[in-house]
Parts: C-alpha cells; structure tokens; sequence
C-alpha cells in the first residue's frame, strides 16, 4: 500500500491522510513514517498533513450505554452525542486540512 502512496506523491506532490482512529500508532502514522523514511519525501511540496480522531477515550454511540456494578446499586451512563461528534473527523475539517496542504485559504 505504501508503494501506491509513493507513486501518488511523485504526481501530486502532497500527503493527507484521514482516518477516524487515534493519532497514535495508527494506520495514517504509520503511512506517514514510512513516506518520511524514504524518498518519496524529497518529492513532497507541502509538510504532511493528518486527520485523526481526538485523542480521548473514545465515546460509545449516544443510543448506547454503559454500567457500572457497585456493592449496592448499578449504574448507568450515557455520553452526550455532541461529545461524538467532537471525536471525529468530519468534512469540514478534512476540507479545511486539504486546502492547507494545497495552500489555498479559500
């Protein structure tokens, strides 16, 4: 996969990559190691860019709900879906991150 990404850079000459996951120790990271390790990077003409989900403990589906079984008593939780919405990307960010990476504000 990593050899179709080097042949797109030599066309396009940038790199985003947009996942839902976490930053960390994720497909995107690890795509974006490997473009920076090899040659494929002299070729880039803008910084690498990547769109992740936050990196926060992920909220389940506001539909959904999670419990906690104490001594006495269980409770129940659920997480606002506004707090889901924050977590991942969405097309406005995407949008706004390509346009970086092409170096067009508008």
């Amino acid at each position: 996969m990593v050899a179709i990404v080097r042949v797109q850079i030599l066309t396009n000459k940038r790199l985003v990559t947009v996942e839902g996951g976490f930053p960390a120790f994720s497909v995107g990271s690890e795509i974006c190691a490997q473009i920076v390790e090899s040659e494929a990077f002299d070729y880039l003409d803008a910084p690498v860019e990547r769109v992740t989900g936050a990196d926060v403990p992920t909220p389940v589906r506001s539909s959904d709900h999670y419990c906690i079984l104490t001594a006495s008593d269980v409770l129940c939780y659920q997480y606002a879906t506004n707090l889901e919405n924050l977590a991942f990307p969405d097309t406005p960010l995407i949008v706004k991150v390509a346009k970086r990476a092409l170096y067009r504000t508008n």
